[in-house]
């Protein structure tokens, strides 16, 4: 299960990006160096495990408390790894500083548009080819409701918004969630990947409807 919540905060943190505005009162604030503090996580489930039937009839329960425990604990590590923060430069372009573990930090350029309650974030194509790839040009634009609070600025994805990416990326994301779940296909009969990969798609949907409250995102300082 560890390993099934690595791949979902990873899904998450390549999602993740920010900045502001067309008030210029928000504009002035926000403009500038924002440095990455921590992650942001907040879940409420409508019951106290989350079941995943793997396969054979065999399922795996995690309590929603250790979901919370280990999704933050993970993030704390791994977010930081990836994420330094962002450089707010006008009202519709900002500089995000990323880096790749070890490696030197690199800025990658975005367009954003703000609203009262949302920030969405249009990654620059040509950035992302360097990381991704052809990937790049199916990344599409970020939506992040957002607070601000004197200097400390908080970025997050809500329950919505994660229902939405997981029905645009089922195909690719279920795939992805089964190979880390760390079950041994190689000595299984053929086609057992492939059931397992059905069976968790008509679970996800229904984990998803008993979610009552996410936010998940990270929280920014002003330099």
């Amino acid at each position: 299960m560890k390993r099934t919540l690595y791949y979902l905060l990873a899904v998450f943190t390549v999602l993740c990006a920010v900045s502001c505005n067309d008030d210029e009162k928000e504009l002035s604030s926000l403009t500038g160096i924002w440095n990455y503090t921590r992650p942001h996580f907040e879940f409420e489930y409508a019951a106290d495990s989350i079941v995943i039937e793997m396969y054979q009839g065999r399922k795996m329960a995690v309590a929603t408390e250790e979901v919370k425990e280990i999704f933050l604990r993970m993030a704390t590590v791994k977010m930081q790894d990836y994420f330094q923060g962002i450089e707010v430069i006008s009202a519709n372009r900002m500089n995000i500083t990323a880096k790749m573990q070890t490696a030197q930090p690199f800025k990658i350029g975005a367009d954003y548009d703000q609203t009262t309650e949302f920030i969405e974030v249009s990654l620059d194509k040509k950035d992302m080819q360097q990381l991704v790839g052809e990937k790049a040009d199916m990344i599409p634009a970020v939506s992040f409701r957002y607070t601000l609070q004197n200097e400390t600025l908080t970025m997050y994805f809500d329950e919505a918004y994660v229902r939405t990416i997981y029905a645009m990326m089922e195909n690719r994301i279920v795939p992805m969630i089964v190979d880390n779940m760390g079950i041994d296909f190689e000595h299984m009969p053929e086609g057992v990947r492939q059931q397992v990969i059905e069976g968790v798609k008509k679970q996800i949907p229904l984990i998803l409807e008993k979610i009552i409250s996410l936010k998940i995102g990270f929280v920014l300082t002003k330099a």
